[in-house]
């Protein structure tokens, strides 16, 4: 099944590479609750996804899943797991090809950032000084 993924954006009519790289919020067009979401969504995301980035880089090498996130940062799995995706798109992290169990046994990715992502959190902290 195919869904398309409309991404809400503070800066639409610009290109992706023109905007931040924490700014847009995906929807799923046919879903006026997820739409709705997005909207919500648009003001936290950022902030979501750069503590999600900053966490992975905390953990180096050894990675997370997206439930050791969630726990961790105190997330719920619909607001960490759009985070997680639009990071992966972005290119600032990947799974490491690794997994490990969840609390209910299952196997789950890890996740690490990538150096693009360890350079935008530096950039990010550079910029804050």
């Amino acid at each position: 099944m195919h869904v398309a993924v409309e991404m809400v954006s503070p800066m639409a009519d610009q290109s992706l590479k023109a905007a931040t790289l924490f700014d847009e919020s995906p929807a799923v067009r046919s879903s006026s609750t997820s739409c709705e979401a997005a909207r919500q969504m648009k003001s936290k995301a950022p902030h979501l996804k750069r503590r999600i980035l900053k966490f992975l880089i905390e953990q180096r090498e050894a990675g997370t899943t997206d439930e050791e996130i969630q726990l961790a940062l105190s997330i719920t799995g619909n607001s960490e797991r759009p985070r997680r995706v639009s990071l992966v798109n972005l290119g600032l992290k990947h799974s490491s090809r690794h997994t490990r169990s969840t609390q209910s046994g299952a196997r789950a990715t890890v996740w690490v950032a990538s150096s693009a992502g360890q350079l935008e959190i530096e950039g990010d902290n550079h910029n804050a000084e």
